[in-house]
C-alpha cells in the first residue's frame, strides 16, 4: 500500500521535471532580464543588424521613453530622428526607406 503513493510521487516528479525541460529557458530569462515594450520588433532588427537589443532598448528609452512622439526639434519616433538624420541613414544603409 505504501508503494503506490510513492510511485504516484515518482511519475508525478519525472512528469514535472519532462514539463520544465520543454520550456525555453533561455527566453524566459532573456523576458525576464530584459522586458520590452515594442519587443517583437527591437528583437527582429537586433538580429537583422547584429546589435544587442538591449542597446537598442536603452537608445529608445533614453530618447523617446518608449512614447513615439515629436519634439520641438522636429524628431520622431521612439527613437527621435530627425527627417535629415532619417535620409542620411537611409543613403548609409543602401537606401532603405523610412517612413515618417
Amino acid at each position: 500500500m505504501r508503494r503506490r503513493p510513492l510511485f504516484l510521487g515518482l511519475i508525478l516528479i519525472g512528469a514535472i521535471v519532462f514539463g520544465l525541460s520543454r520550456i525555453d529557458v533561455g527566453e524566459k530569462v532573456r523576458d525576464l532580464t530584459l522586458p520590452l515594450r515594442h519587443d517583437d520588433i527591437i528583437r527582429q532588427q537586433a538580429d537583422r543588424f547584429d546589435i544587442d537589443p538591449a542597446l537598442i532598448a536603452a537608445v529608445i528609452n533614453q530618447e523617446s521613453g518608449f512614447s513615439d512622439q515629436t519634439s520641438n526639434a522636429g524628431a520622431r519616433g521612439l527613437m527621435q530622428i530627425t527627417p535629415e538624420t532619417a535620409e542620411t541613414i537611409e543613403t548609409l544603409s543602401g537606401g532603405e526607406t523610412f517612413v515618417y
